[in-house]
């Protein structure tokens, strides 16, 4: 389907069309938000940021140039303001332990951004809790808690015993709460 199509489409409120043009453009944009950032967790945020941006003012796209230059001014203003923002903050840096995997979905509109807000700041903390485990508990986890994997499965991906997956992940469980205890405290 052309890109055109596709607009017009995510104009009248067709989700599936607008998440088909944040995948044309998601690479190239993150890659303009790297080069403004420095920092490639940051960059990634930015353009969920800056695509949740465009999917309340797709409406006002006028097609007097084409989307991703509408959406390269949107991220350019985006990244300055992180970078001013940044100068009156410091911010924690956490590495992402999935950069393929990163979706960009579209908000639920019902939510506040308070809310939205809350919500990406308590998956900061988990994802910065979950890079602190020890490798083997961390796929473990991941496997089971994101990959929705039964223990037979994850004891075939990562060849090892049945029991040895349960074990693992009690332990990647327990650490996990501890970290979180730990990161929450630094924050209040």
């Amino acid at each position: 389907m052309e890109e055109q199509e596709l607009i017009r489409r995510a104009q009248e409120g067709d989700a599936d069309a607008f998440s088909m043009l944040v995948r044309t453009h998601r690479n190239p944009l993150i890659q303009v938000a790297y080069g403004f950032l420095h920092d490639r967790e940051e960059a990634m945020d930015a353009a969920q940021e800056v695509f949740f941006k465009a999917y309340r003012k797709i409406h006002s796209f006028k097609n007097q140039s084409s989307l991703y230059t509408w959406l390269y001014r949107i991220m350019i203003n985006h990244c300055k303001d992180r970078l001013r923002s940044r100068k009156r903050t410091s911010a924690v840096s956490i590495d992402s332990w999935n950069d393929d995997g990163l979706i960009f979905e579209i908000p639920d509109q019902s939510s506040n951004p308070a809310q939205m807000a809350d919500q990406r700041e308590r998956e900061r903390i988990v994802k910065a809790a979950i890079e602190i485990l020890p490798d083997k508990h961390k796929k473990v986890l991941l496997l089971r808690e994101l990959g929705g994997l039964s223990y037979k499965e994850i004891s075939q991906v990562l060849n090892c015993r049945e029991g040895t997956v349960m074990s693992r992940l009690y332990h990647a469980r327990r650490m996990l709460a501890g970290e979180l205890s730990t990161l929450i405290e630094e924050l209040v």
